[in-house]
């Protein structure tokens, strides 16, 4: 019968794998996602002056698909993953311009950003001023 034969099998095999797959990604386990968020925010942290970063790197680290990743992400963070990657790197970014005395260049790369010109239009867009605004104004103590 053409039932047992290697091709059959094969398809059955991958078809189970497929099953088991989306009802993997669709458990709402606390157990199981109680531990990813935690896991996904040490991981940022760690990662966050890699400039290749980003959340399809979490799903593959994981094994989760980006839709699941995003729903806990939120339902634990109330913010999506992306938001809380780019307040990650703000947060960063404003500790060490107020912080310390390494060049804009030096701090975008720890940042996570490929050029100064990137890091300065995403400084300027959280703060309404460049980094070297804003770290002068930190410096002043005039920053509200």
């Amino acid at each position: 019968m053409g039932e047992d034969s290697p091709a059959m099998i094969r398809r059955k095999t991958l078809i189970a794998m497929q099953l088991l797959v989306s009802m993997e990604e669709d458990v709402d386990s606390p157990c199981v996602n109680e531990r990813l968020i935690p896991k996904c925010l040490a991981v940022i942290r760690r990662s966050i002056a890699d400039p290749n970063f980003g959340i399809q790197d979490l799903c593959d680290r994981f094994s989760v698909s980006r839709a699941t990743l995003t729903r806990q992400f939120r339902k634990e963070t109330h913010m999506s993953p992306g938001r809380f990657i780019l307040n990650e790197k703000m947060a960063k970014a404003v500790a060490l311009l107020s912080g310390t005395d390494l060049s804009i260049e030096s701090i975008a790369r720890q940042c996570g950003f490929h050029d100064r010109a990137t890091f300065t239009r995403f400084i300027h867009r959280g703060k309404g001023m460049n980094p070297s605004e804003f770290r002068k104004q930190c410096g002043q103590g005039t920053l509200r």
